[in-house]
């Protein structure tokens, strides 16, 4: 597995599909807590958070979920 801003760079237009696929993963991740079923059952919230983390491609405030940054 590699952050998406680390990919080499991609041929025919691939850019775009992987864009889509990120944006529709983490789409899903805003609305549920595993909607693809990547954490075993039972989970905690700390994998959780790190599993949003790495979807988000930012850290998050433990007890809120929220961007370290927001205000």
């Amino acid at each position: 597995m590699a952050p998406i801003d680390e990919l080499p760079p991609l041929a025919y237009g691939l850019e775009t599909i992987v864009e889509f696929a990120v944006g529709a993963l983490r789409s899903d991740y805003e609305r549920m807590p595993d909607p693809a079923g990547l954490l075993d059952q039972p989970f905690t919230i700390r994998e959780l958070r790190h599993l949003h983390e790495a979807v988000a491609g930012i850290r998050l405030l433990p007890d809120t979920f929220r961007p370290i940054d927001a205000p």
